[in-house]
């Protein structure tokens, strides 16, 4: 009998999702930054 958590492991990101998802940080993060620069 296999265990649940063997059976639901996920494949890894492939590198254009990172790409993404990490281009979208960077701009969030600088959003925030330019949102509290505005702020002070």
């Amino acid at each position: 009998m296999t265990k649940t958590s063997e059976i639901n492991k996920r494949p890894p990101f492939d590198k254009e999702m990172r790409a993404i998802a990490n281009y979208a940080y960077r701009m969030a993060r600088y959003c925030l930054m330019d949102s509290l620069g505005c702020a002070i």
